[in-house]
């Protein structure tokens, strides 16, 4: 989540909260679609902060960082690695980051968990097979993809990408996967949200 230019100035999610709460206009905050994560991560935010928050849909996440940097949107909630360098010249302030660890490319930036929400990773890249895959079909596949992920160079290029490698056998990533469809599943029904 970031904070444009001209909307006051906030360090962290509390702050934010702060600002919503005193002017409810600085609580538009763009997202990349309608019905997008980050749309569903808003309302997450609007009850933490007891702050009211109102997505406003763009056509991707380039549109509202072009209206964030701009000083048009006062919030926006998209990919924080579109907005790191724009974080580091200080023309953007991220305020939080929907990852388990800090980003060693936002090392100053705040987790979700810091600031005292429970919610999923942001991303989560995964190697998947059709359902009904023997084992013994799986097995190979996925030792090469946690011997890929030890490597320097692959390490090297996902965190160029703003992401911490990590590897998962099928038994934790079926839990992260269930997990996460269960946390985001409740926060659309509690949303009432439905698809046009």
């Amino acid at each position: 989540m970031m904070r444009g230019p001209g909307f006051g100035v906030a360090r962290d999610l509390a702050g934010l909260g702060a600002l919503v709460r005193q002017d409810q206009s600085r609580g538009n905050y763009g997202i990349p679609a309608v019905g997008s994560n980050a749309q569903f991560m808003g309302l997450v935010f609007d009850r933490h902060l007891g702050a009211p928050l109102n997505p406003i849909p763009y056509r991707g996440a380039a549109p509202a960082l072009i209206d964030q940097v701009g000083g048009q949107l006062p919030i926006a909630i998209v990919p924080g690695v579109a907005m790191a360098e724009f974080h580091r010249a200080g023309k953007l302030r991220i305020v939080a980051n929907a990852a388990e660890h800090r980003s060693a490319m936002m090392p100053d930036v705040a987790t979700l968990a810091e600031a005292g929400i429970k919610a999923p990773s942001d991303y989560l890249l995964a190697v998947y097979a059709p359902a009904g895959t023997r084992p013994e079909a799986l097995n190979p596949i996925s030792e090469a993809t946690r011997k890929l992920l030890g490597t320097p160079a692959m390490a090297e290029r996902i965190a160029k990408a703003g992401l911490l490698p990590g590897y998962a056998g099928s038994e934790e990533l079926r839990r992260i996967g269930r997990d996460s469809a269960a946390f985001w599943g409740e926060q659309v029904r509690q949303s009432g949200y439905q698809p046009q």
